[in-house]
């Protein structure tokens, strides 16, 4: 799990059930490496494809200012 906070947070068991992993990230961007890297190491994907890409962006949630 990533405990740095940030603006915007993800939480890996909105997708992928069972897992508990979670990021925060100041920017999408960044947040969108973490969960990658995260896809890569644990979950052996190769990648994030457009169709995963957008379920991600779907479940990511921003703190208010």
């Amino acid at each position: 799990m990533d405990t740095q906070k940030g603006k915007y947070n993800f939480r890996c068991g909105e997708i992928v059930k069972g897992c508990s992993w979670e990021a925060n990230a100041n920017s999408k961007e960044e947040l969108l490496a973490k969960v990658e890297q995260h896809g890569k190491e644990q979950h052996h994907m190769a990648g994030i494809d457009p169709a995963m890409k957008k379920r991600v962006e779907g479940a990511i949630t921003q703190q208010a200012a």
